[in-house]
C-alpha cells in the first residue's frame, strides 16, 4: 500500500540556526510551532515528513539532529544551498553529510511504499557544457568553482532556559552560557 507523506520547505531550530527563521524573534516562535506541528503530524498519521530547505549556503544532512534533540524528535531534514559556499557551522558532527564549496542538487526518490531516499549530485566545472564556457568564459565558470567562496561561519542551534543544565552538559558548556542561549 502506498503511504504518502509529506516534504515542507524551511529551515529552524537547526544545526545552521544562526541563518535560517532563527534571525527574528518572530521567526524562531512560528518556526518553533510548524515544527512541532510536523512532530505532532508525523506521529498522528505515520506518514513520512521531509524537512528540505536552501536558506543556508552549504550542503547538509541531519539539520535537526542537534546536541539537545531526543531522537524521537528529530525529523529528517537537508540544507541544499549550493551557490554562495559559507562555512559549515560548527557543531556539524551528527549530520552524515555536510560539504562546503560544492555545487550540486538533491534528487529524491520514492520506492513503491512512498518512502523517500536523497541522494547528493555534484556539479563540477568539468560539467559545464562547452557552450556554457563559450558564453560566459572559463574564467567566469573557474570563479564560480573556485573563487565564490565566503569565510561566515553561520551560529548553531540556541536552547531555552529549562534545557540549560542538559545541553550544557552534552555539549560541554557552562549552564551561564547555556542559560543566555534562546533555543
Amino acid at each position: 500500500m502506498l503511504r504518502r507523506g509529506l516534504i515542507i520547505g524551511f529551515v529552524i531550530v537547526s544545526l545552521s540556526a544562526g541563518h535560517s527563521m532563527n534571525e527574528s524573534p518572530t521567526g524562531t516562535e512560528s518556526g518553533r510551532k510548524v515544527y512541532k506541528d510536523l512532530l505532532q503530524f508525523k506521529k498522528q498519521s505515520s506518514k513520512e515528513v521531509q524537512v528540505l530547505a536552501s536558506h543556508s549556503h552549504f550542503l547538509m544532512s541531519d539539520v535537526y539532529k542537534t546536541s539537545c534533540r531526543k531522537d524521537d524528535s528529530v525529523l529528517p531534514g537537508w540544507i541544499v544551498g549550493t551557490a554562495t559556499r559559507y562555512r559549515l557551522p560548527v557543531e556539524h558532527a551528527s549530520a552524515k553529510a555536510a560539504m562546503t564549496d560544492v555545487y550540486g542538487y538533491l534528487l529524491g526518490t520514492v520506492d513503491a511504499n512512498g518512502h523517500i531516499t536523497f541522494s547528493i549530485h555534484e556539479i563540477t566545472a568539468s560539467d559545464v557544457s562547452p557552450e556554457t564556457r563559450a558564453r560566459y568564459s572559463n574564467d567566469l565558470v573557474q570563479q564560480c568553482f573556485v573563487e565564490n567562496k565566503n569565510t561566515y561561519v553561520a551560529d548553531g542551534p540556541t536552547y531555552p532556559k529549562r534545557h540549560s543544565r542538559r545541553c550544557a552538559t552534552e555539549q560541554g558548556l557552562s549552564s551561564s552560557v547555556a542559560r543566555n542561549r534562546l533555543w
